[in-house]
């Protein structure tokens, strides 16, 4: 005898069906693990064709990276790209020099790849890439150059709806008083670009990239003072976990479900510093430290987020705070002692993990306050944006 089909494997059928439709098609957001110092990350908003890069690490890094991001471009069949620069430092702009030096990165055999535009959205007084690009394509038709600043640039180019939204937040560090030595290096610190990236309505990714201190608590209080928005999905630790540079502002003043570090292993620079990784762990759980390494990637998406190194399993601890340990205070040591992993002999030296989000009534509710939160912060933004810009005398042109 034929057994029915009930209802409830017909339910549990298409349950699935629906999962790998959304989990092929989801938004991610990856930040690269480097096997030099510096920072990477891309995602693709493969609904609207619009590939965003923010950062490509040093110049050799970039060399082994771009067949894969070509590749991963094609697929999507993306037909704007947008490059945002945070500073120009070689570890963060040496491969985006790489990337813009090759023609053969822009154009297929049918043409340039990227009909609706390139975009290069930084603060970098020298106008470095958006000048190559155009050396490079030898056109200035495609290459738009969007400086960011006390403006969100990124409303030209990003659309609030799409499945991917960008903005950076406004602010401005007034010129400091050091001497001549110092000011340099602080300047540009002082003003690197700092990003939120939301992933499909859900995910929302604070990236503070290189930002000094004093841009750190302008951030904070932009962020407290104009917009309503309290927790988010995961902050990118500003300056790879350097001493010198506070995060306690923001992680003080908000909420956030991960603390990721932009750090490779065995770094000349002794990144992460072990009281950065210690507030860390005090703000979210040891469990929600994680750290990108130098040839993994930490893969954001609405679903949650993929990663291998995190401050409980003994590969993070091994890589990136024991070799540290002993430059760290009598209380930090004692404190990450005990939590030290690599005691458990049981325990895998490597592993790939990954922490689900779940869709829970409150979760849901959570997202859609943070989203709506974001959408009204945006507006604010483009209202400014449009006021400066009619200011300046030039259209006001944001995408909706």
């Amino acid at each position: 005898m034929r057994r029915p089909f009930s209802m409830t494997r017909t339910i549990l059928v298409l349950t699935v069906a629906v999962f790998a439709i959304l989990t092929a098609t989801a938004q991610k957001c990856s930040y690269l693990g480097l096997k030099s110092a510096g920072q990477a990350a891309y995602c693709i908003d493969r609904k609207d064709r619009v590939a965003y890069i923010r950062d490509f690490g040093g110049s050799a890094d970039a060399r082994e990276q771009i067949p894969h991001l070509l590749e991963k471009w094609d697929e999507a069949h993306v037909n704007k790209l947008v490059i945002n620069c945070s500073h120009p430092h070689l570890d963060h702009m040496g491969g985006l020099i790489e990337l813009a030096s090759d023609r053969a990165n822009f154009y297929t055999p049918d043409g340039l790849r990227f009909g609706n535009g390139i975009y290069v959205i930084d603060r970098d007084p020298k106008n470095t890439l958006p000048a190559l690009l155009r050396r490079t394509l030898g056109s200035n038709e495609k290459v738009h150059h969007l400086p960011a600043g006390n403006r969100n640039a990124f409303s030209a180019v990003s659309a609030i709806d799409g499945d991917v939204f960008m903005m950076n937040i406004p602010y401005e560090v007034p010129s400091r008083t050091d001497s001549p030595s110092k000011r340099v290096t602080s300047h540009v610190h002082d003003s690197a670009v700092v990003t939120l990236t939301v992933l499909s309505r859900k995910c929302t990714i604070l990236d503070l990239d290189d930002a000094s201190t004093e841009a750190i608590k302008r951030v904070a209080s932009e962020l407290r003072k104009r917009s309503n928005i309290r927790e988010f999905d995961a902050v990118i630790i500003s300056h790879h976990g350097s001493k010198n540079n506070d995060n306690g502002p923001l992680l003080d003043a908000f909420q956030f479900r991960k603390v990721v570090f932009a750090v490779n292993e065995d770094n000349r620079f002794g990144h992460p510093d072990t009281t950065v990784v210690v507030q860390a762990i005090k703000k979210v759980g040891a469990g929600n430290v994680l750290f990108t390494g130098s040839d993994d990637a930490i893969e954001f998406d609405p679903t949650g987020v993929k990663f291998v190194y995190s401050a409980t399993n003994a590969a993070g601890f091994r890589a990136f705070i024991l070799p540290n340990l002993l430059r760290a205070s009598s209380e930090d040591r004692e404190f990450l002692r005990e939590l030290d992993p690599t005691r458990d002999t049981q325990r895998p030296k490597f592993q790939i993990e990954s922490q689900p989000n779940k869709d829970t009534k409150s979760e849901l509710s959570t997202w859609a306050k943070t989203w709506e939160a974001v959408i009204e912060y945006a507006r604010k933004l483009q209202d400014d944006m449009r006021d400066s810009i009619k200011e300046e005398g030039g259209p006001a042109k944001v995408v909706k």
